[in-house]
């Protein structure tokens, strides 16, 4: 007798559970059934939750960054890098490239090294070498 009544129980629980999601899914319907009629809709937020990921490691890195002027160094930091992942650029040539040429660059076209703006300076040919005197 206790087990049926453990049994029915754990139905009736299930049944309310099935007209919870129903009451509230039902005033989302519509939008879930598009879902069912467009495949091109994702089955789940694995994508979005990946492309997010190094955003939301670095939030919990900079906890424990040592004051909240290096938090933003390192958010800023975080920010240009994934800048440059988002537009196909090299982050590791980005930076070798904007820490070179920062200095000497100008004031009011500093947006020209940011990754979405950035073209790779121009590396001097290397010298040919002198023909030896035979």
């Amino acid at each position: 007798m206790e087990k049926a009544t453990k049994k029915r129980r754990t139905a009736l629980e299930m049944e309310k559970l099935i007209g919870q999601w129903a009451s509230e899914g039902g005033s989302r319907w519509d939008y879930m059934a598009h879902y069912l009629t467009d495949g091109s809709f994702e089955i789940d937020n694995n994508l979005v939750e990946n492309s997010i990921r190094a955003a939301a490691i670095g939030r919990k890195n900079y906890l424990f960054a040592g004051n909240h002027e290096s938090a933003q160094r390192i958010a800023v930091l975080y920010t240009l890098l994934s800048a440059c992942k988002q537009h196909g650029v090299n982050p590791e040539a980005w930076l070798t490239d904007v820490l070179n040429r920062m200095y000497k660059h100008p004031v009011n076209r500093l947006e020209e090294l940011l990754p979405q703006n950035w073209k790779p300076a121009e590396q001097p040919e290397p010298e040919k070498e002198k023909a030896e005197d035979a």
